[in-house]
């Protein structure tokens, strides 16, 4: 009996179950029109544009030559003058003391340096309590930095706290130009229908391994396993035929998933399908190498129903499959599947550079490589027990 064969006989025992089709296939469509309805109000994945305060900036100003006058024509620039007011300082240390009263919301200091020189101009900033006020100031400064040629570094301030630089990239050449161009971060955000497009899509892909492991249990019951392994037939082509069964289930879940909410829902994945079909097949295998080893280490199957829906729904929870919680997502989630699963995708749909977008698409690799080792070394467990 072949893995062909065994996949086979799994593909057409999930056909007929139609209880089986409705969740796979309608649910996760209906949860995604819900959840991508009903929160697009959140603040999180609102895009409309929103007035931004104009900044208020400190300026310690050390240089009296060429940085200068580039310095002062880029605070000029009208595109700055929108978002931000400049303030003149005598010292650091009135700087300091007016940031940790909150009279300024950010802070620069420009040190005297000879634009000539080839060591790097190193630009402080300094950032306040008004997390929107550093982010818009940071945005603007990276385009100031980048024309100079300047090294950026960036603190918070903390009161009593030291101060601790963190270099950027360092230029030795400096434009000659006068004028600083001003412009804005490249990327795109996520709508709600985006975002939970992504995570519903994960969290469902991870019941694949709970479907084959039920299929497991249910096998061993009415002595199929036995029959197979009698056949004979080695229990690593048992395990990889019924396996392969139910990742050809995921691969077509996902497509359909994907399929509808573009063209239903009009959500844009922004990306080639060789990085969805990745992604997702990742997901299937990986869930399904978890499924494995429940079978092998749980006796009954209730016990391994608890364990998996414990486990996948606290997965999703923490990686932001639910509610956005960065905290939570950046401290926890990041040591989890369904995290780099969704980086993957979300980072695809944001525009971000391929390295970042592979990165993630490898970290996830990485993961699901470990968790099938450690499950065909055990995989006798769960065939024959």
């Amino acid at each position: 009996m072949t893995i062909w064969t065994i996949a086979r006989h799994e593909l057409a025992l999930r056909y007929r179950d139609k209880g089986s089709n409705i969740r796979n296939f309608i649910m996760p469509v209906l949860l995604i029109f819900l959840l991508g309805s009903s929160l697009s109000g959140m603040e999180v994945f609102q895009q409309t544009e929103r007035e931004i305060k104009v900044v208020k900036v400190g300026v310690v100003q050390q240089d009296t030559g060429a940085l200068k006058k580039a310095f002062e024509a880029w605070t000029k620039d009208e595109r700055v003058m929108k978002y931000a007011a400049f303030k003149s300082y005598s010292d650091r240390k009135e700087l300091d003391n007016e940031l940790k009263d909150q009279r300024v919301d950010y802070g620069i200091i420009v040190p005297a340096a000879e634009v000539s020189s080839r060591l790097p101009l190193k630009l402080v900033t300094i950032r306040g309590n008004d997390s929107v006020a550093n982010m818009t100031m940071e945005t603007m400064f990276e385009y100031f930095v980048s024309e100079m040629g300047a090294v950026q570094t960036i603190a918070s301030l903390q009161p009593h706290e030291k101060i601790e630089f963190k270099p950027t990239e360092t230029v030795s050449a400096v434009n000659a130009t006068n004028g600083v161009v001003v412009g804005t971060t490249a990327g795109r955000s996520v709508s709600a229908m985006q975002y939970y497009s992504v995570s519903i899509l994960v969290m469902f892909l991870f019941y694949t391994g709970l479907s084959f492991g039920a299929s497991m249990y249910k096998d061993r019951e009415n002595r199929t396993l036995m029959r197979m392994v009698a056949a004979p037939t080695r229990p690593y082509e048992i395990a990889l035929g019924k396996m392969l069964g139910h990742f050809i289930v995921g691969l077509v879940q996902a497509a359909v998933i994907v399929f509808v909410s573009r063209f239903v829902f009009g959500v844009e994945w922004h990306g080639g399908l060789g990085i969805i079909t990745a992604v997702s097949a990742l997901i299937i295998f990986c869930s399904l190498c978890i499924g494995l080893l429940a079978v092998g280490w749980f006796k009954n199957q209730e016990t391994m129903f608890s364990f998996m829906q414990t486990l996948i729904i606290s997965m999703v929870a923490v990686s932001g499959g639910y509610v956005v919680i960065p905290s939570i997502q950046e401290s926890i989630g990041i040591y989890t599947i369904p995290y780099w699963g969704m980086q993957s995708l979300l980072d695809m749909m944001m525009g971000k550079g391929s390295v970042q977008v592979f990165a993630s698409v490898l970290k996830l690799s990485f993961i699901t490589g470990i968790i099938a080792v450690i499950s065909f070394l055990l995989h006798r467990k769960a065939v024959i027990r």
